[in-house]
């Protein structure tokens, strides 16, 4: 209901008290489904705009209690479907798109609303760019002002390639970073072996 009248404040305070926003309505839907319906039902009209914001507001609030970012593995293909109108309002031709993602670590595939990706990896899939998960970091090499790295992927056959700091994974880099001190405190201490040093 909170939602439903555009009331963020108490939307905020029922989530900080632990309530779900995954129950679902008697028409089967979450409060995020619930948001998108009414989202996609309220026009784009001036005197409609204190409502579409507070609808924003509220999405936003869902968003950062519901949701981890999972880098996906990659996007299989993308539907349309129709936007669920709440019950006793005028039926709406609009639709809205889904992405089928495919998941690292063996989760199963989903649908997922375009909402809820990164805007960055829908552009790619409809750019036509194969979207692949990195395995591992294998070398570092400085290129200009950035770095570079020798990337393993996890698709099987595709060759190991070099790719630009920022279109790395964040935790890759950080995990490269931490071995990287390691092994030059390991080095410091001693506690290394030295090219031509015997031990």
């Amino acid at each position: 209901m909170a939602v439903g009248y555009s009331h963020t404040e108490c939307v905020a305070a029922l989530l900080d008290a632990g309530a779900d926003p995954e129950v679902a309505d008697r028409a089967g839907r979450d409060v995020v489904r619930l948001v998108e319906s009414i989202r996609a039902a309220t026009p784009p009209a001036p005197e409609l705009m204190a409502r579409r914001v507070a609808l924003e507001q509220a999405a936003a609030l869902l968003a950062d209690h519901l949701f981890e970012e999972v880098e996906p593995k990659r996007i299989l293909r993308a539907r349309r479907v129709p936007v669920p109108t709440p019950p006793g309002a005028p039926a709406s031709t609009a639709t809205v798109r889904e992405f089928l993602v495919q998941w690292p670590d063996g989760k199963e595939d989903s649908w997922v609303p375009q909402g809820d990706l990164a805007q960055d990896v829908v552009d790619d899939f409809d750019a036509g760019l194969d979207y692949a998960a990195a395995a591992a970091l294998l070398r570092e090499r400085v290129r200009g002002d950035g770095r570079e790295f020798l990337v393993s992927w996890e698709d099987e056959g595709t060759e190991d390639s070099w790719g630009p700091e920022e279109n790395v994974a964040v935790a890759l880099v950080r995990e490269w970073d931490e071995r990287k001190r390691e092994r030059a405190a390991e080095l410091a201490s001693g506690g290394g072996k030295e090219k031509g040093e015997k031990k």
